[in-house]
């Protein structure tokens, strides 16, 4: 699941950790976006259907108003 993206790495560390803190383990995945540039994304969870990261994602908008995170396969 992604939670967020940023231009910069420190904001997106900021917000991994602001996360964590809240008891929802996130990372940063770096993407290159050719001529968008380089955006640092939030990411929840690791998931092995769709299926699953569609209950994960309704479970979290229910305790932490999440409803912008974005689905992403691979």
């Amino acid at each position: 699941l992604q939670e967020s993206s940023f231009q910069t790495a420190n904001e997106a560390a900021a917000r991994a950790r602001t996360l964590g803190q809240k008891g929802v383990p996130a990372r940063v995945v770096t993407a290159d976006l050719g001529d968008r540039g380089v955006w640092y994304r939030v990411m929840i969870g690791s998931f092995s259907s769709v299926h699953e990261a569609q209950r994960y994602k309704r479970q979290l908008n229910n305790r932490l108003d999440t409803a912008h995170l974005i689905i992403r396969e691979g």
